[in-house]
């Protein structure tokens, strides 16, 4: 008999529930108050109904979605507040490192006290073309302003709604600054709390080891590259740039997500071979994984990488293998419970979707020569040759086949040689972080130093390079532009075939049991 996919994979229902309870929320609008309610009153009913085990189990799915729902009302709530209409004087924190763009300069800052909480604002500064005061304004310096604070509103003239986009990270309020209505200040970072704090250090941090990139004469495109995919700072990246990694299908090599945290964590892995080297290993992966997800800014997918690598780690030490899918279920569990909002973040759902969709559909596109069993000694080696060219392929097909429809919806075409692409932009992405970490570790040796710089300079370019003449070769995109309800369609049928397919697998597996 074949167990249904509840059994095998029990966060499953937890998981899509608590989802859809966000998603509702988010949709209706309803009050916290609303959602408390309606969760309190299935919580009495489901205690007096607890001997009834099938009224209790529906009652048990009711108040997940419902917790779902509370969750986002309560982050939903709290992200609106109450900004003065007039221009106010104000301490702040600059939290990121100022990005000239035109007249003006863009950066993140957090002003210390409103309404006894930190308020974090998207600010423009006028550029002052005589004193040039705004290129000693850096990450972590405080400054007093006079400004309106004004609520983040929608572009007339877009479909995106920029107003949504910065309340969903954060964001309360934006303002714009004259040359004369600010001054740096010495202020106190007590009222944003140990987090933000330690946020700020890791960035101040992040800007340090920038500035040593261009001390190693590493600039122009191949600076920006190397800084998108060590440091995640993409503020260097030209729009010609964006648009040839996107067109040719890797914009997921200059976003950082667990492929770099694996590349990374990979150095690790060999103290894992001997049993006494698990705990040192564990040690080592977790404590690397957190520490470039905290330097690259805690982007959500890179804390999904790194979530789910602690969660493997747990299971590695207790020798024990889990399910994949499970795991990543737990992940996404834990994340949406910590930042119910997340749920609406593109990059946080392409994300968990290609992790989701190698490991339902990677099994599938693996043939079976391919790991038969050696019957000589003449057919390992192209075996071998076979299976690692195709591994690579259908691990990159596999998670195309996930991200597609969504990227889409999102962007409005989809790329057609990723596949040649990532033959190219994989290996050189995954050259080019060990030579970064090279480049750090040779400080006491000057000569060798600027050997690597120079190696470094010269991968990055030759990827530049190739994936800007795969994105000019014709028909590179295919213009799409799928509704919602297009989209949600093509995920359903995926999810339908893989389903199909997962039963006659169980089912084939539980007849081979019995004739065994």
């Amino acid at each position: 008999m074949s167990q249904p996919l509840t059994h095998s994979f029990p966060l499953l229902l937890p998981t899509v529930l608590l989802l859809l309870g966000i998603v509702f929320a988010g949709w209706v609008g309803w009050s916290v108050g609303v959602w408390v309610a309606s969760l309190s009153a299935t919580l009495i009913v489901l205690f007096l109904c607890r001997r009834h085990p099938k009224a209790s189990n529906i009652l048990i799915l009711t108040a997940l979605f419902q917790l779902g729902a509370w969750l986002s009302a309560q982050a939903e709530a709290g992200l609106h507040r109450l900004l003065p209409k007039e221009k106010v004087c104000y301490e702040a924190v600059v939290m990121s490192e100022p990005v000239p763009r035109g007249k003006v300069v863009r950066f993140d800052m957090a002003v210390l006290q409103h309404q006894g909480k930190p308020l974090l604002v998207k600010a423009q500064l006028l550029r002052d073309t005589i004193s040039h005061r705004y290129d000693r304004l850096h990450v972590g310096d405080g400054l007093r302003a006079v400004s309106i604070l004004e609520t983040p509103q929608r572009w007339a003239a877009s479909t995106f709604d920029y107003a949504r986009w910065l309340r969903l990270h954060g964001f309360s309020a934006q303002t714009f600054l004259l040359p004369s209505n600010w001054q740096k200040a010495r202020v106190s970072l007590q009222p944003l709390g140990w987090w933000n704090r330690l946020v700020l250090q890791a960035r101040q941090v992040r800007q340090h080891l920038l500035d040593r990139y261009r001390q190693w004469q590493i600039g122009g495109d191949e600076a920006a590259v190397v800084a998108a995919l060590s440091l995640g700072d993409k503020s260097g990246l030209s729009k010609r740039l964006r648009d040839d990694y996107s067109r040719s299908g890797v914009a997921h090599v200059l976003a950082l997500s667990g492929l770099h945290l694996g590349i990374l964590c990979g150095l690790f892995s060999l103290f894992s071979r001997r049993r006494s080297g698990r705990w040192l290993s564990s040690l080592l992966t977790l404590t690397c994984a957190w520490a470039f997800a905290l330097l690259t800014g805690l982007s959500p997918s890179v804390v999904r990488a790194a979530l789910l690598l602690s969660l493997y780690s747990v299971f590695f030490l207790a020798l024990r293998r889990p399910q994949p899918l499970n795991v990543l279920l737990a992940t996404v569990l834990l994340m949406v419970i910590v930042r119910p909002l997340l749920v609406y973040d593109l990059g946080f759902q392409l994300s968990v979707l290609s992790v989701l969709s190698i490991h339902l559909f990677l099994p599938i596109l693996v043939p079976p020569f391919l790991v038969a069993p050696k019957t000589s000694r003449r057919a390992v080696w192209w075996r071998c040759l076979a299976r690692g060219l195709w591994s690579f392929a259908s691990l990159s097909i596999a998670a195309q086949i996930g991200t597609s429809p969504l990227v889409a919806y999102a962007f409005g075409s989809l790329p057609t040689y990723f596949l040649i692409s990532n033959l190219v932009a994989v290996p050189c992405a995954t050259l080019l972080l060990y030579l970064v970490v090279a480049l750090f570790l040779t400080t006491p040796l000057p000569v060798v130093q600027t050997v690597v710089a120079q190696m470094v300079v010269s991968v990055a370019k030759v990827m530049n390079e190739v994936l800007r003449w795969v994105s000019s070769l014709p028909c590179a995109t295919i213009e799409l532009h799928p509704t919602i309800l297009q989209t949600v369609l093509c995920y359903a049928l995926l999810l339908t075939i893989w389903a199909m397919g997962w039963r006659l697998q169980q089912r084939f597996r539980s007849s081979k049991n019995e004739l065994t």
